[in-house]
């Protein structure tokens, strides 16, 4: 899932094409993708599902920090804001459940559902703040939620009662100690860059991350690129990295 977490987290930033491709090769169908209004082809957020076995997979991923505006909202921001940016997520899903999916709350509710929840940065989280509002659609361990270098949220230790949310945080990036260091949803990862073998993050990110896969360092604020989560989430497997650089 991770593997797949970061992908998807990263991909969001390049284009609607990207992640809409990520999401179909992923199975998923039923694709909504909610555009930023002063940039067209940069999504805010997308949404899509499948259904397996008589159960209700649904996907929501969202975006972080694309912009050095948005890295300063990141490290200014008040608890509060996240808070306000996750109601908004939810009330876009809920818009995407209606008309999409043409379902009411109550349908949903009636049917077997789990959640996969993906974000980087800012959208990290707003992904660990939107995973404790879809409680209400499912049982809480029904819920998969995955954040790359997420600012903190404000919730205490005693709280993070949500046991399949993931945090994967670089120890070399300050931004996940921001506003305050007051934690997060769940269960933090943390890893050092250079704890990374020198000669697999540079196989990672000049053969898979630029030849396979096509991607360009989007974000150049050092530490805080989701580059480096990619590279240590697939260092994790290297039968992945083999099959991806072969």
């Amino acid at each position: 899932m991770a593997k797949a977490a970061v992908v998807l987290a990263r991909n969001i930033y390049v284009s609607n094409k990207a992640i809409e491709s990520t999401i179909k090769k992923l199975g998923y169908s039923k694709l909504w993708i909610q555009a930023d209004e002063t940039e067209i082809s940069k999504p805010v957020a997308a949404f899509a599902h499948q259904k397996h076995s008589g159960i209700n997979y649904y996907l929501i991923i969202v975006r972080g920090t694309a912009s050095f505006k948005d890295l300063l909202t990141d490290l200014k921001a008040p608890f509060d804001f996240f808070s306000q940016a996750a109601d908004n997520t939810f009330a876009e899903f809920a818009d995407y459940l209606s008309k999409t999916m043409k379902k009411t709350k109550e349908k949903i509710k009636s049917e077997k559902n789990v959640f996969f929840v993906v974000g980087h940065s800012m959208g990290g989280a707003v992904a660990n703040l939107l995973s404790m509002g879809l409680k209400e659609y499912t049982e809480r361990n029904k819920i998969f939620t995955y954040t790359f270098e997420s600012p903190s949220t404000g919730v205490f230790e005693e709280d993070a009662s949500l046991t399949n949310s993931i945090n994967i945080v670089n120890e070399s990036d300050f931004v996940p100690d921001l506003p305050l260091p007051e934690g997060r949803y769940g269960k933090d990862i943390r890893f050092w860059p250079d704890d990374l073998d020198p000669e697999l993050y540079h196989t990672i990110t000049e053969e898979v991350l630029d030849t396979i896969m096509g991607f360009t360092i989007i974000n150049k604020w050092n530490n805080h690129i989701l580059d480096t989560s990619l590279t240590y989430v697939l260092s994790r497997d290297q039968g992945l990295l083999k099959s991806l650089i072969e």
